[in-house]
Formats: C-alpha cells, sequence, structure tokens
C-alpha cells in the first residue's frame, strides 16, 4: 500500500479531507482498488461507478483537490518520478466530474444530428 510517514495513503489528515468517505475504513480498500485497475495494477475494480459510490456525500472541488494533492505528495516521497506522477494525477482528473456530481461533459468534435 502506498504510505507516507508510515501512514496509509487514505489515512489522510488534512481538515480539508474530513468528509464522509474518510470517515470509512473500507475506503482504504476501495482507494487502492481504483488505483489499481485504473494504472493497470493487479486488482480489479469491484466498487460502483464513480457518479454512484459519490452521489449524496457532499463532496467538492476542495476535498477531490485535497485528496489530489496527498496522493501527489505521496508519489512524491516515494520518489517516483515526475513523468509518471503526472500521468497518475491524468488518471485521477478523468474521475473529478463524477466524484463531484458534476454534468458530464459531451466529447468536442461530435454532432449529434439526425
Amino acid at each position: 500500500m502506498l504510505s507516507t510517514a508510515g501512514q496509509p495513503l487514505a489515512a489522510l489528515t488534512n481538515h480539508e479531507t474530513d468528509s464522509p468517505f474518510n470517515r470509512q475504513l473500507w475506503h482504504r480498500r476501495k482507494q487502492k482498488e481504483f488505483l489499481s485497475a485504473a494504472l493497470g495494477g493487479p486488482l480489479p475494480w469491484t466498487g460502483k461507478d464513480m457518479r454512484k459510490a459519490h452521489d449524496g456525500m457532499g463532496l467538492t472541488e476542495v476535498h477531490f483537490n485535497a485528496i489530489a494533492e496527498n496522493l501527489v505528495n505521496t508519489l512524491k516521497d516515494l520518489k517516483i518520478p515526475q513523468e509518471l506522477i503526472d500521468q497518475v494525477v491524468a488518471v485521477a482528473l478523468t474521475t473529478k466530474d463524477d466524484v463531484l456530481g458534476r454534468p458530464k461533459k459531451r466529447a468536442e468534435g461530435l454532432s449529434w444530428r439526425r
């Protein structure tokens, strides 16, 4: 499990991450599963889709950014090259609208005319 200063990645202490899902122990396992599946690792994703999993939690940009910052800091602490950190962040950002319950964006360049 990714960790920093002996603390698991999901053991976030930043007050900005004090949201409902951080108070649930099972979330640590789900974060690890998600990152593994999203980054091509050995653990499959067995959870709900991101939108359903976070629906009704009242999460904001502050929550998402605090968790992303914690992830980046953990990867830096582990001496992961910046190029790989950028790739991990790019994957995490693909979930932002779903996690925050924002409307889905239409793919650019597509026309739905009949």
